[in-house]
């Protein structure tokens, strides 16, 4: 019995030492999100390259850590975010299927898109919203 505390003591302490030193690199790191009332931690990695199984197993270890001994008894369970070059979704699907911790991963560019391309978005994405506020306002007028 008290060979397996020491153990876990050790295994611990290893868990720890893995996580300060991802907490101290820059692509990694940890913050607290205030949704509405909610508030929960988040830890976040910066992948340079194409996600791979393993930056799942390694997020879903900082969440755990950060759950048993990072979060506070108001806060939600922590959330992972990988940012990846690229992203295979059914790797991502079937590395992340059944996890306790809720991950997320999402590509990010390493260039810039041209500025007619993003101008081009930001009004296609202003014309959805006005249209969405359009219709909520509709059907709150047709419900009233």
């Amino acid at each position: 019995m008290f060979q397996l505390q020491q153990e876990e003591q050790i295994a611990e302490r290893k868990v720890a030492a893995y996580v300060a030193k991802i907490k101290s690199s820059s692509r990694s790191g940890l913050c607290k999100l205030i949704e509405g009332n909610i508030m929960k931690l988040a830890t976040e990695d910066l992948k340079i390259g194409e996600l791979v199984h393993a930056d799942v197993g390694q997020m879903n270890l900082y969440c755990n850590y950060a759950r048993e001994h990072w979060m506070q008894p108001d806060e939600h369970p922590p959330v992972g975010l990988i940012l990846c070059t690229d992203k295979d979704d059914a790797l991502a699907r079937y590395a992340m299927d059944g996890l306790g911790s809720k991950l997320l991963v999402r590509e990010y560019l390493t260039a810039l898109p041209k500025e007619s391309t993003l101008a081009a978005e930001v009004a296609r994405t202003r014309e959805l919203l006005e249209r969405q506020a359009e219709l909520r306002q509709t059907e709150h007028g047709k419900s009233s």
